[in-house]
C-alpha cells in the first residue's frame, strides 16, 4: 500500500463528512447568536474542534466494532487491514489533543462542554453502543451539543456568561424566551429529536451485526416494526418543532422556507422506511435523514444571515 492510500484511509475513519458537519454545527450555534461580527479566527478554531473531537469519536467506535463491521462494515479500513489498530487509536489521541487544547483556548464554559461531549461520546463508544435506546440518546446528545459549544463562545464573547466562570446574568434568563441567546439551544433540540430518530434508524440497518454482538437496540427487542414508528415519532416531533425559531423571530423568513424543504426530506424518508424495514432500505433511509440534516444546517445559516 503506497503512503497516500494509507493517508486516504486514515482520514476514511474519521467520517470527514460527519466531521464537516459538527464543525459545520458548532460554528452555527456561534453564528446565529452574533452573525457577522464574529472573528474569522474564532470560526476557524470552533470548526477544528467540531471536526476533531468527532474525528476522534469516529476513529474509537470503528476500533470498538472491527469485530462488528465484519459483518455489517466490511469496507471500513479497519476491517481490511489498510489501517492498523494502534494507528488508529494514535490519531484518535492526536485529534483529542487538539480538540481540547483549542477548547481551552475559547474559555472555560467551551471547554466544560467540549469535555463532557467527548466523555459521552467515548461513553458511549465503549460501554453505551450496547444499551440500545440509550446508547441512541447519547450519540444524538453528541451530535446536538456542537450547536451549545458554539453557542457558548458566542456567550463568552458577548459577555452573556463570564469567561471564567459558569455564570449567567439573571437579566437574560428572565428575557431569555424572546432572545437570541437561546437559539442555539432550539437547534440542539431540534437536532437532537432528529438524531434519535436516525439512530434508531441505524439499528434497523444494522440489525445482523448488533444481533451478534448482543446490542439491544429496539429493532432487535421489539422487532423493526416498532423500531420504524418510534423512529418516526422523534423525526416528525422534530419536524413540528421546526417553525418555532421563525415564529419567536429568532431566525429569518428565509428559515422557514429552506427548513420546509428539509422537512419534506425527513417526512419522505420517514414515509420510505415504515413501506420497507428491509435492513437495506433501512440503509438508504439513514443516509438520506443525513442529507436532510445538512439542508437543515443550510437553513439555519441562511435564516440568520438574512
Amino acid at each position: 500500500m503506497s503512503i497516500v492510500e494509507k493517508v486516504i484511509d486514515l482520514v476514511k475513519i474519521t467520517r470527514p463528512l460527519n466531521g464537516f458537519m459538527m464543525g459545520v454545527a458548532a460554528f452555527i450555534g456561534a453564528f446565529v447568536v452574533m452573525g457577522f461580527s464574529i472573528d474569522f479566527q474564532t470560526v476557524i478554531v470552533i470548526f477544528v474542534i467540531g471536526f476533531t473531537l468527532n474525528g476522534a469519536s469516529m476513529i474509537v467506535n470503528d476500533y470498538v466494532d472491527r469485530h462488528i463491521d465484519l459483518i455489517n462494515r466490511p469496507d471500513r479500513p479497519l476491517v481490511k487491514g489498510t489501517v492498523k489498530p494502534d494507528e488508529a487509536l494514535s490519531l484518535a489521541v492526536i485529534l483529542i489533543g487538539i480538540g481540547i487544547i483549542l477548547s481551552s483556548y475559547l474559555g472555560l464554559v467551551p471547554l466544560i462542554i467540549a469535555t463532557i461531549a467527548l466523555i459521552v461520546s467515548l461513553t458511549y463508544n465503549i460501554w453505551g453502543k450496547k444499551m440500545g435506546f440509550i446508547g441512541n440518546l447519547m450519540v444524538a446528545f453528541d451530535t446536538a451539543v456542537p450547536f451549545i459549544f458554539g453557542g457558548s463562545v458566542a456567550w463568552v464573547l458577548t459577555g452573556f456568561i463570564s469567561s471564567s466562570q459558569v455564570y449567567v446574568s439573571i437579566n437574560y434568563i428572565i428575557n431569555l424566551y424572546n432572545n437570541v441567546w437561546v437559539t442555539p439551544i432550539l437547534l440542539s433540540v431540534l437536532a437532537f429529536l432528529s438524531n434519535v430518530g436516525r439512530e434508531i434508524v441505524k439499528g434497523i440497518a444494522d440489525i445482523s451485526g448488533d444481533r451478534m454482538a448482543g446490542i439491544k437496540t429496539i429493532a432487535i427487542i421489539y422487532g423493526s416494526k416498532t423500531a420504524g414508528r418510534a423512529s418516526t415519532a422523534f423525526i416528525l416531533s422534530a419536524v413540528a418543532l421546526s417553525p418555532l425559531p421563525y415564529v419567536f423571530g429568532l431566525l429569518g423568513v428565509s428559515y422557514i422556507i429552506i427548513v420546509m424543504f428539509a422537512d419534506i426530506v425527513f417526512i419522505y424518508y420517514t414515509i420510505k422506511l415504515l413501506k420497507n424495514l428491509d435492513p437495506k432500505n433501512a440503509y438508504i433511509v439513514k443516509n438520506g435523514l443525513l442529507k436532510a440534516m445538512l439542508l437543515s444546517l443550510i437553513a439555519f445559516v441562511i435564516g440568520r444571515v438574512v
